[in-house]
């Protein structure tokens, strides 16, 4: 009964202990960004212009580890690591970085490296996915060429209950069924003949033969001695 609040409270400080580093983490690299800023201002300016996609992007993204705002992130820092060495060459000043800032070009590059990231992000996963599917297919193969071979030294009783077994059974269930309406679409068609024949050995103009009167109850009809008496 004493272990519980121990473990309780080594959980309690465990936690205390993670919410201390992460702050301490963030101190730090609040500290290491306002050197930055205040030692190289130029290229934090240019870099603050150019990375604007990647701060869409990371808005954006809804996913929880944000797969797009890295992918466009990297992306456009590579672009404007492009401009900021330009900067760099020149001597690196805050009139140089506004120079750079005005020349379209440089934009272009920043936010064109960015436009390029999410083509990869948006046109590489169906391609890696459907290279994955053509392996797994090709892997399958393998094993069922493997399997057959098994079975041939072996015996059918290797297999048991395997997928691939219930694959091919599935298989031939579903040929079997295409076969059953093959034959049954033929034997329609068939009837249909048949009876498009029996239509087309008539000729279009005999006409039909009119169905005969009864005359039964006509004078016409009754037996001669009848007649008689009904005259008589």
């Amino acid at each position: 009964m004493a272990k519980k609040p121990k473990q309780g409270a080594s959980g309690g400080e465990a936690a205390a202990k993670a919410k201390r580093a992460s702050g301490g983490a963030r101190a730090l690299s609040l500290v290491i960004a306002v050197v930055l800023v205040t030692l190289f201002f130029d290229s934090v300016m240019v870099l603050a212009g150019g990375m604007i996609p990647t701060g869409v992007a990371y808005l954006v993204d809804r996913h929880p580890r944000k797969y797009a705002a890295r992918t466009v992130g990297w992306m456009n820092l590579a672009g404007c690591l492009i401009v900021v060495l330009d900067l760099w060459d020149g001597g690196g000043s805050i009139e140089a970085a506004f120079e750079l800032l005005m020349d379209p070009i440089n934009w272009t590059i920043m936010f064109g490296s960015a436009a390029f990231g999410w083509i990869i992000y948006f046109a590489l996963p169906p391609i890696v996915g459907g290279y994955l599917q053509l392996s797994q297919e090709m892997k399958l193969k393998e094993l069922a060429k493997t399997q057959k071979t098994l079975e041939k030294e072996w015996g059918k009783e290797v297999r048991r209950d395997a997928d691939l077994d219930r694959l091919e059974a599935v298989e031939d269930e579903l040929a079997a069924q295409a076969d059953r309406e093959t034959s049954r679409a033929g034997a329609g068609g068939a009837a249909g003949g048949d009876g498009q024949s029996t239509e087309a050995g008539r000729p279009d103009d005999e006409p039909e033969p009119e169905p005969e009167e009864d005359l039964s109850d006509t004078p016409a009809g009754r037996p001669i001695g009848g007649r008689r008496s009904a005259s008589g």
